[in-house]
């Protein structure tokens, strides 16, 4: 009945309505068969349901992907609305009720353990399996648009959820976004800077979605966790309109035994100041690096009648700097979950809500945790 339906009824009406206009029967769909790397769009569940592990996205060499996600546990606040107090931990029947990435839950998590320290608590459980999502689909998504030019185009699943759940989407049932939320604000940037490790050498390539030929500079640094840079690099770069390129590398010959405490920064700022893109690359597994205490400051930079804004400081290497709300209550916020470099600064923009109406009363509330530890 279904193949009837959109292999000879749509689209004769549709030819007949609107000659002119395409017709797409289904997804995938595409050459011999249907889910062909070579032939219109492709959906690539092979590594979450296959093969596991996020750093096999970079096999794909689909012309279109519009299908593929990566799991994580929704946020604290959606956890408060449905589990009871001896429920509150990774393993509790409760929480395994609330998994639906039809992974199984071991697998799931040992998928995270793969690149994250073992999870120990609700917080871990959160922490974790979000920034992994993050850090899976950030992979997957800057390899598809290196290939620009081959791959034209990813759709990932999904964007949101009905109840408190482990999914694939990156905005919980509540609202709140999770980690790879404010990554795919950067990571599907009109001009996105990318970063590669191939062998000896991390590679710089610019990918630009603009329909006008962009050009500037790029600049690439190897530090370690303390800010001394060890190597750098800059260069003037191009890229055409709608197009990418490959613009620089680095060689890591100086961190050759030092991959713990060292990753490569790098920068692209357009000759008029208008377009600057970044990224960085950690050169170890995220639960391998020897991380020192990062020392993060927080200070309140404004204040208006709806927000505040606010200043977070590293004295030392900060990854995924995650900023929430001591009581687990909603926290608006306009970036979460990023690095900073020793000596980094960042301002964030915090919406006024319940309880957080002053600046004492947010800085009493406030708590941060890096990979390093809870620090406030």
């Amino acid at each position: 009945m279904g193949e009837h339906l959109y292999e000879e009824i749509l689209p004769a009406v549709l030819a007949a309505e609107d000659p002119n206009t395409a017709y797409w029967p289904s997804s995938p769909y595409g050459g011999a068969a249907a889910n062909s790397d070579d032939y219109g769009d492709c959906h690539n569940w092979d590594v979450w349901h296959g093969r596991g592990d996020w750093k096999h996205y970079s096999e794909s060499n689909s012309r279109f992907c519009s299908e593929f996600g990566f799991g994580a546990s929704c946020g604290l606040p959606a956890w408060e609305s449905c589990l009871d107090a001896s429920d509150k931990h990774p393993y509790s029947p409760a929480v395994l009720w609330h998994d639906k990435t039809r992974k199984g839950y071991d697998v799931y998590l040992s998928m995270v353990h793969l690149h994250y320290p073992e999870i120990k608590t609700l917080d871990d459980l959160v922490y974790y399996t979000q920034v992994n999502q993050a850090e899976a689909l950030k992979y997957g998504i800057e390899h598809y648009r290196r290939n620009k030019g081959r791959c034209w185009g990813t759709l990932f699943w999904q964007i949101n959820d009905c109840w408190p759940v482990q999914s694939w989407s990156i905005i919980d049932s509540l609202g709140d976004p999770k980690a790879a939320y404010y990554a795919a604000k950067k990571f599907y940037a009109p001009v996105l800077l990318s970063l590669a490790r191939q062998g000896p050498t991390v590679s710089a390539h610019l990918v630009n979605d603009l329909l006008n030929e962009i050009k500037g500079t790029l600049t690439m640094s190897v530090e370690d966790l303390d800010g001394n840079v060890l190597e750098t690099v800059e260069e003037a770069v191009s890229v055409p309109a709608n197009g990418t390129g490959l613009v620089g590398g680095i060689p890591l010959d100086k961190t050759l035994g030092s991959e713990r405490t060292t990753f490569v920064t790098a920068k692209f700022l357009s000759s008029d100041g208008l377009i600057n893109s970044e990224n960085l690359l950690l050169l170890a597994e995220p639960k391998e690096l020897a991380l020192p205490a990062a020392g993060i400051k927080l200070d309140i930079a404004g204040e208006d009648a709806q927000s505040f804004s606010l200043k977070v400081t590293a004295r030392r290497f900060a990854p995924y700097v995650w900023i929430r709300r001591k009581d687990n209550a909603l926290l608006t916020i306009s970036d979460n979950y990023f690095h900073l470099r020793a000596g980094e600064s960042k301002l964030v923009t915090i919406e006024k809500s319940e309880g957080l109406c002053c600046a004492s009363s947010l800085m009493n509330l406030l708590t941060i945790r890096t990979l390093q530890a809870e620090v406030k």
